[in-house]
């Protein structure tokens, strides 16, 4: 997959994205953050294959700090935190907080 995000809306502190695959010239999901909270869905046809990690790893580029809020129960979503870099900081009700390894503490 040769994953590219596009930009398609940003307002206030928020900003939507196309998850476009450069390979099959098709969008395969959206990305979406409000400050640096981040939300994201892959197509199911297209999920498994790395598409989900490797917009994570762009999204970093565009963003400080990201965060990922991911329930226990979703475990295909902590392996893209994981592979992307990202590590459990803290617990909040049914929530891990995950933040990237290149943030200071």
């Amino acid at each position: 997959m040769n994953i590219k995000l596009i930009e398609v809306k940003s307002q206030n502190n928020e900003l939507f994205f196309n998850i476009y695959d450069q390979d099959i010239n098709k969008n395969i999901g959206i990305l979406f953050t409000s400050l640096n909270h981040v939300a994201y869905e892959i197509y199911p046809e297209y999920r498994g294959q790395g598409a989900a990690t490797e917009a994570v790893k762009k999204l970093l580029e565009r963003i400080e700090n990201p965060i990922l809020e991911i329930t226990f129960t979703n475990i295909p979503s902590i392996k893209v935190a994981k592979k992307a870099g990202f590590t459990l900081r803290r617990i909040e009700g049914e929530f891990g907080i995950y933040e990237h390894n290149h943030l200071k503490r």
